[in-house]
């Protein structure tokens, strides 16, 4: 099993400069880290599935960028194996 901290960050300041032609923002940004963070495990399982928890668990139905992201990786990288995920939301 991985484990896996998330830590939180604060946006102390934030200016959009400029739209860069790929579509992106140019930023000026100054942030500061906290005591806060999320927890990720992930195992090998049978199947794919992922759950939160936590003071901050999203619904079941909920889409979540983790599984975007998983999906993206399995289909693009032809992953074979399957994990199960889970989030301790500590952040909200």
């Amino acid at each position: 099993m991985i484990i896996k901290k998330s830590p939180c960050k604060i946006n102390l300041f934030l200016d959009i400069k400029s739209k860069r032609e790929d579509g992106y923002h140019l930023i000026e940004s100054l942030f500061h880290t906290i005591d806060l963070f999320d927890i990720i495990k992930i195992e090998e399982d049978k199947e794919f599935k992922i759950s939160t928890s936590g003071k901050y668990k999203l619904n079941d139905n909920e889409e979540n960028i983790v599984s975007k992201i998983f999906y993206y990786f399995k289909n693009e990288m032809n992953l074979k194996k399957n994990y199960k995920i889970n989030i301790e939301k500590n952040i909200p």
